[in-house]
Formats: structure tokens, C-alpha cells, sequence
């Protein structure tokens, strides 16, 4: 079977990088099979970011795309390499809570770092408030869907709640890591007194 690639559509897909698409583009690439256009082509691996931060919603459809490339790891290394911002928090969640594609725990950790430090590089407004609330929920969905280990990033996330409590979305994330420490203490606990049993 050949396949016919819209050349309109590959102008639009090597220009998403470049600018914000008309809702016209918008439609068109969200019609179209785009699995079937060579998308690392047009959109490499250093371009992801602002496709991302100009164009999210075809960037929901595009990336799980991307990731299923052999340049997989490229792609989520320039994530890595670029700031975060409230699009590149939302596609990831995308990516892994929708889409439940697996990203490595080596990914998310750096990820996850790299957004809490996001909030501590900006100015206090409301641009901050918005990022602090977006990176609270992340974290606290991936708790939730046991996609992270609050073991492993206790400390981290308490932190990030105790410099964040007076913004909104903060307490919520912060009364999880609570119960979940201490539902680990008690567990401790418990293991501890059945083996002092034994």
C-alpha cells in the first residue's frame, strides 16, 4: 500500500515548532493520521519543547508519537535539558496517566526535580502560583496512580510543600505524603514486631 502524505500537513507539522498554529491548522493535523508522516523529520528532537510550549494540543497527539521512535530518548533528554513549564507538566501527565505509556523512573525522577526547582526560579506572581499548584497535582496524580513511590521522593516532595504551603493545590500534595509516611512507619513497625516475635 502507498501512502500519500499531505503536503500541506508537512508544512504545518515543520512549522509547529516555529509558531502557534491557526485553529484551521489546529483542525487539519488533528484529522489526520499523523502516525503515518516520519515525524522525526519534522520535529527534532531539540524542537520538542517549543512544539510543547506553542502548540500543546496537537503536542498531546504528536509526542506519544515521538516516543514509540527509536529517538525516544532523545526526545525525553531535550525535555530534561529545556525548563519546565505548565504545557510540558500537562502533556507528560497526559502521556503517562491517559495514555499510560511507561516512562523510565530515571525520567521522572530528573523530571520531577527539575519541576520543583522550576518554581524556585520564578519571580512570586501569578505565573509561580499557577506553575506551584500544576506541579503539586503531577506529583500528587502520580502518587496517586502508584506511578511514582512516595518512599523514594519524600523528602523531596516535603520540601517542596513546606517552602509551597501557602499556595493553593500544596496542601493537598502535602497531607498524602503524611498519611503515606505514615503509613509506612506503621508498616515498619509492625514488621519489626513480628519478626522481634519470631
Amino acid at each position: 500500500m502507498i501512502l500519500i502524505l499531505n503536503e500541506l500537513v508537512i508544512n504545518i507539522l515543520s512549522n509547529a515548532c516555529l509558531r502557534v498554529l491557526t485553529l484551521s491548522e489546529n483542525e487539519m493535523l488533528r484529522n489526520e493520521r499523523l502516525s503515518d508522516y516520519p515525524l522525526t523529520e519534522y520535529i527534532l528532537p531539540n524542537q520538542l519543547p517549543k512544539l510543547i510550549d506553542l502548540n500543546q494540543f496537537i503536542a498531546l497527539k504528536i509526542v506519544p508519537i515521538l516516543l514509540k521512535t527509536n529517538y525516544a530518548t532523545l526526545y525525553l533528554q531535550s525535555l530534561l535539558n529545556a525548563p519546565v513549564t505548565v504545557n510540558s507538566l500537562e502533556v507528560i501527565h497526559y502521556i503517562l496517566i491517559i495514555r499510560h505509556m511507561q516512562l523510565s523512573q530515571e525520567f521522572l525522577h530528573y523530571y520531577i526535580s527539575n519541576s520543583i526547582r522550576s518554581c524556585d526560579q520564578l519571580e512570586e506572581g501569578l505565573k509561580k502560583d499557577r506553575q506551584v499548584k500544576q506541579v503539586a497535582r503531577f506529583i500528587q496524580s502520580l502518587v496517586e496512580k502508584n506511578i511514582i513511590s512516595m518512599a523514594e521522593y519524600f523528602i523531596e516532595i516535603q520540601s517542596f510543600c513546606v517552602g509551597y504551603m501557602k499556595h493553593k493545590g500544596v496542601t493537598n500534595l502535602f497531607r498524602l505524603a503524611s498519611n503515606q509516611a505514615q503509613q509506612q512507619q506503621y508498616n515498619l513497625m509492625n514488621q519489626q514486631g513480628s519478626s522481634s516475635l519470631t
